[in-house]
């Protein structure tokens, strides 16, 4: 009795190819017409609100890689848009030292280019106007998180300590300057109505702030430096003695004489 033969063991790579061999008869070939693709792009084109360009010309932001048959043909197939001509050109980007993070220092560079087109379409384009109310956005919140987040990075950097106390001078300021517009409105004295008939009005004083002056000024102090130029507007007087009495002088005059 003859031993059975061992069959090889084939990989799944290859039993897929032996598959679609044996069924390939059996297909028939699709026109390029009729068959349903599906692509999925990766790049990325971006419309610029230009409101210095007439109504039939519009700009976009495409890749690097883009040329002008492609965004004739996506805007064509995409959007049903014609399109009558295309310009395009590269900007360029400042060199700069700043990694793409953005959080640190490095060497020079220059970051990729930017590569604009402006198409003039066939029918006009105008952008709808801008909205006033952006509450559906949040953009009150985005940005209030996105500030908050910012003081808080800075605040953590080392040189923080040495920053000037700003937002205390500002809250401070806006005080003095309250305070000064409610002094100048009411007055010195502000009348009060009295409670009940026949009652008359009472006054309460309300407290001025004197304006400030530099201690050295309000001492009477001066510190002009004549060796270096600068003239002296007012000099302080030395203090003088305090006169003598008419007894005490005549004593000291007879006592010169007696020597």
């Amino acid at each position: 009795m003859a031993a059975p033969q061992r069959v090889p063991k084939l990989s799944k790579a290859r039993q897929l190819v032996q598959q679609l061999h044996e069924t390939s008869k059996y297909i028939k070939p699709i026109p390029y017409e009729q068959r349903k693709q599906v692509f999925l792009p990766e790049h990325v084109i971006t419309l610029v609100r230009t409101p210095w360009l007439p109504p039939r010309f519009a700009s976009f932001w495409v890749p690097l890689t883009f040329n002008k048959l492609d965004l004739k043909d996506y805007l064509k197939r995409v959007y049903d848009v014609d399109v009558l001509n295309i310009r395009s050109y590269v900007q360029q980007q400042i060199p700069t030292r700043i990694l793409r993070n953005g959080k640190a220092y490095g060497p020079w560079r220059r970051p990729q280019s930017l590569k604009r087109m402006t198409v003039e379409l066939k029918d006009p384009f105008v952008w709808p106007a801008e909205p006033e109310d952006f509450t559906p956005w949040e953009k009150e919140t985005f940005y209030g998180a996105k500030e908050r987040q910012d003081k808080s990075q800075e605040a953590q950097k080392p040189d923080a300590i040495l920053a000037e106390p700003k937002e205390k001078r500002e809250s401070l300021e806006a005080q003095i300057k309250a305070l000064k517009e409610t002094v100048a409105n009411e007055g010195v004295v502000a009348e009060g109505e009295g409670e009940g008939e026949g009652e008359g009005k009472t006054a309460a004083a309300v407290p001025i702030v004197p304006e400030w002056t530099p201690t050295w000024k309000a001492l009477g102090l001066n510190f002009d430096r004549p060796v270096l130029g600068r003239k002296i507007t007012s000099s302080p007087q030395p203090p003088q003695p305090p006169p003598l009495s008419t007894s005490t002088s005549q004593q000291s005059e007879e006592a010169s004489k007696g020597r």
